[in-house]
């Protein structure tokens, strides 16, 4: 693992303002389910992307519901004037399957409607930073087994629900992507995130956002 970067600045991170002479960030606008997830974004566009990106978030702080979710981004494209490159909605699957069909007719309606859903949590997408074999099934058991693999493996500190994310991390973002893509294909049918015990849909996130991304879209 690389070196670990200073602490991050928080502020200005979501501004779209460019240099001098050069273009637009790229605008992403996220409906995220709670501070877990907006740490990991914040730490992904800063670390990953070098805040190449303007990640700016829909709605209240924290909203566990699913609808609550898609409705907080049907009211930003209905009430913002700014143009934005993508939506997503990035939660748990929790007790959202009720949801569904709201989340689906949502997705449709624009090609730059997405979701990006992880069970039993998070901390699932987090631990297939550290390895491919993954034994919890749910939150609780799942939150744990990350703290143990975090104390075990060469991240620093301690891992706090909320907290922020280390450099460290983001850097094995790659790894992560194929850990949970070897997961995926091992899968029987038609399994998925509305019927698997362990399933995220962040590669899709990573993929779409390297598209968008001005400097790694021009190196493929």
């Amino acid at each position: 693992m690389g070196k670990s970067k200073p602490p991050r600045r928080i502020t200005n991170r979501g501004s779209r303002k460019g240099h001098e002479g050069r273009p637009l960030k790229p605008l992403i606008v996220f409906a995220a389910e709670g501070k877990t997830e907006r740490s990991y974004l914040h730490a992904l566009n800063e670390d990953r992307y070098d805040s190449r990106f303007a990640f700016k978030f829909a709605g209240r702080r924290d909203q566990s519901s699913l609808s609550n979710l898609v409705e907080s981004l049907r009211q930003w494209e209905r009430t913002s004037a700014e143009p934005s490159d993508a939506f997503w909605i990035v939660c748990d699957r929790d007790q959202n399957e009720c949801h569904k069909e709201k989340l689906d007719k949502w997705i449709k309606e624009s090609k730059e409607h997405y979701a990006a859903i992880s069970v039993p949590c998070i901390e699932y997408w987090f631990l297939l930073h550290i390895r491919q074999s993954i034994y919890s099934v749910d939150a609780l058991q799942m939150l744990k087994e990350f703290e143990v693999a975090w104390e075990e493996g060469s991240l620093k500190g301690v891992y706090k629900k909320g907290g922020e994310i280390p450099s460290d991390l983001i850097g094995l973002t790659d790894v992560a992507v194929k850990n949970a893509l070897c997961r995926h294909c091992s899968l029987n049918g038609d399994l998925g995130v509305w019927s698997s015990r362990q399933w995220t849909d962040m590669p899709e996130l990573i993929s779409v956002l390297d598209k968008l991304d001005p400097v790694k879209s021009n190196s493929d």
